[in-house]
């Protein structure tokens, strides 16, 4: 008798659910009611697991190789792990000239590209075009400056002069590019090398890329739309009264990852004219980022909460849940997470501890098995750029440090983590 009541309201719920139509598909796509109710409460069920940062065993990092550097330098390796992109910038209080330059897996310096105008006062570089090319801008103290995008090999394809810092989205097949102009909210088609498209408002705080060839993925706080290469709006999602919303998108292109911020904090995979396949609250709530890889979801969470969360991206169901700021003194985050090729989980986490007269950010490295299994922690430092590849094997660290009269004394460290996690194991 008591299994036929249980039985009796869970089709009542179904049932008035499905008459409200709060769990229909949109556009005919997705899971039945049933199914999703089914999915929804085996999510809740799924509990979270602490991993105290604190008393994990930590394993000391050798790196491969070590290159100094005398100015500011911040480090970037290429998603294939291939190269690294280095950024150098003034030191403060110092007129220095600024530079990008590419530096080999093997710490073989590639090229180098300076800009030696004193009155420089800041700078950006890029790897974009599905590692075709590196995009690099400097200014001056009154924003305008010069927008530059190089081959792999140094080659100069396009220069431009710019009235603010510029940030570039390029196709992945290499033929047009997207500049975003942070300061005026202005967006600038481009058939590269120099034919120039629409020119369209965006808002400054945009964040834009491309989802393939000919389509544009927009995000503004609360919405996300899709534009064509002639600035057409192909479609778009809104999310009301949210404060963030962040979209990742799968390799092919056909489903996309939108993440919600607390209050509403949850994860919802829509197709691309904006279906809704499957939603699920997330555990951790507060301002979480989705990153997708093959058939999964990973979800971290960039405020103290730091937590992360992988979800099967057909089916929606949850794999594993962790939380990794328990018990820690400090303000905590997980500042990034990668999800490599390889199933592992690369998390840059943080923890924020007031000094004698400032605050300082403590960088610790933490990597998970494809269950979400512990296997590595490493502790990086302060002061550092925390840089992975989505190979899953090289991790870079640019640590800049200052010694008396102000002068850098500064590193880029390479370390090979496909090693390192075959020992950890």
């Amino acid at each position: 008798m008591k299994g036929r009541t249980h039985l009796f309201i869970l089709l009542t719920l179904v049932l008035g659910t499905l008459a409200a139509g709060c769990l229909s598909p949109a556009g005919g796509e997705g899971e039945s009611a049933f199914e999703r109710l089914t999915r929804t409460s085996a999510n809740q069920a799924m509990s979270i697991v602490d991993l105290p940062v604190q008393s994990l065993p930590a394993t000391p990092l050798e790196a491969a190789w070590v290159r100094d550097y005398d100015k500011v330098i911040v480090g970037q390796v290429a998603p294939s792990g291939g190269f690294v992109l280095v950024r150098l910038a003034s030191p403060f209080g110092m007129r220095e000239r600024l530079a990008v330059q590419l530096v080999s897996r093997t710490n073989e310096l590639l090229w180098e590209r300076p800009y030696p105008d004193r009155r420089l006062r800041d700078g950006l570089a890029d790897i974009v075009g599905g590692e075709r090319y590196i995009a690099s801008s400097v200014y001056f103290a009154d924003d305008r400056g010069t927008y530059y995008l190089y081959t792999l090999k140094g080659e100069s394809v396009q220069t431009r002069v710019v009235s603010g810092p510029t940030v570039a989205a390029v196709s992945p097949d290499g033929q047009h590019a997207a500049l975003h102009n942070t300061k005026y909210g202005q967006l600038q088609i481009i058939q590269l090398p120099d034919r120039l498209g629409p020119l369209l408002r965006v808002s400054t705080q945009a964040s834009v890329r491309f989802l393939d060839d000919e389509t544009l993925l927009i995000m503004e706080s609360n919405r996300a739309y899709t534009l064509d290469l002639e600035g057409r709006e192909l479609s778009s999602y809104s999310f009301p009264g949210l404060l963030s919303v962040q979209v990742a998108a799968a390799q092919s292109g056909s489903r996309l990852a939108v993440t919600t911020s607390a209050p509403d904090a949850a994860l919802s995979v829509l197709t691309r004219t904006g279906a809704q396949v499957w939603r699920t609250s997330l555990a951790a709530g507060g301002t979480s980022v989705p990153v997708v890889s093959g058939d999964r979801v990973l979800v971290y969470d960039v405020g103290p909460n730091a937590g992360v969360e992988l979800y099967d991206l057909t089916s929606g169901q949850v794999l594993w849940r962790r939380r990794l700021g328990v018990g820690l003194e400090g303000r905590v985050c997980v500042r990034k997470a990668v999800l490599a090729s390889t199933g592992h989980v690369f998390i840059d986490f943080v923890t924020t501890v007031k000094g004698s007269s400032s605050y300082r950010e403590r960088r610790t490295l933490i990597v998970l098995d494809a269950d979400g299994s512990f296997l590595l922690k490493a502790e990086l430092g302060e002061n550092v750029n925390v840089s992975f590849a989505a190979d899953g094997k090289s991790l870079v660290v640019s640590t800049n440090n200052t010694e008396l009269w102000g002068i850098p004394k500064n590193q880029l460290s390479w370390y090979d983590l496909g090693t390192l996690l075959t020992k950890a194991r």
